[in-house]
């Protein structure tokens, strides 16, 4: 659904349902099908490595990418959208409150501190969060497999339709990246009877990748080994789907050297290995 001709009045909550371990969730869908949303041009968070995909704690390998929303006018249109839906979802918590959370719950501010908020604020943890505080997205990059057989469900490219695989998906997504992303909102889950929320799934990430390529075209480095051969499989050439478009945009602060993106990818191979 576009955002621009997102109608909430098609936006369904029905009756809760149980999942196979007996918790509550509600299958949301929009004019009785699965909800797909498109968020604007995105900035990629990132961690203090300045990788772009991060990892959930170190029990689990399940990854995401955080989006920071800026002040143009798709973004605003976004976070009306987001928060139309986010109303709606706490209006529907209370009146069906005894089935989701065992008890009748009456104070909406109740119900809004059970919430995982749809876009979330740095100051949400402190409970400091103004409308001055940008908004973000958190968005899952499910795949299936470990190791050398592991397969993204995303499919991820660059803004010319060009596919981006394998490593080269941690290796163009770094902090401070430009994305795009079409996502799945999943059932509403309830957890402890105390909280709920909806996970958004990454369905396409489009990458900005132009900023990597004016940086690495002709670079090399210290050792003298060309450094745009690590953004790509097998260290060759990059071929015609490799190759990236030529829009403008930011130019990337963290990306620094061609020794981040080899350092980093030896470190998600361990991780995964470990």
């Amino acid at each position: 659904v576009k955002t621009s001709e997102f109608d909430i009045d098609k936006f369904n909550l029905p009756d809760p349902i149980r999942n196979s371990y007996g918790a509550p969730q509600i299958r949301i869908n929009y004019d009785n099908k699965r909800v797909t949303l498109e968020t604007p041009t995105v900035t990629v968070i990132g961690n203090r490595d300045n990788d772009g995909v991060e990892f959930y704690p170190e029990t689990t390998n399940r990854q995401y990418i955080r989006g920071r929303l800026d002040d143009s006018e798709a973004s605003l249109e976004f976070i009306k959208m987001m928060k139309s839906i986010q109303n709606k979802l706490i209006s529907t918590a209370m009146e069906k409150s005894e089935e989701l959370f065992g008890r009748k719950i009456d104070d909406e501010e109740d119900i809004r501190d059970f919430l995982t908020p749809l876009l979330r604020q740095f100051g949400d943890t402190k409970g400091e969060a103004t409308e001055a505080d940008p908004y973000y997205i958190k968005l899952k990059l499910p795949f299936t497999g470990e190791g050398e057989s592991m397969k993204w469900r995303p499919s991820f490219k660059d803004v010319s339709g060009n596919k981006i695989q394998g490593e080269n998906v941690y290796k163009l997504i770094k902090k401070n990246t430009k994305v795009k992303v079409v996502f799945h909102l999943s059932p509403v889950y309830i957890m402890n009877s105390s909280m709920f929320g909806i996970p958004f799934e990454a369905s396409v990430v489009t990458v900005n990748t132009t900023d990597i390529k004016n940086m690495f075209q002709e670079s090399t480095s210290s050792t003298g080994v060309s450094a745009k051969n690590y953004l790509f499989d097998n260290d060759e050439e990059a071929t015609k789907e490799d190759v990236v478009n030529e829009e403008e945009t930011e130019e990337s602060e963290d990306a620094d050297s061609v020794e981040n993106y080899a350092t980093a990818w030896k470190k998600y191979n361990n991780f995964k290995k470990d």
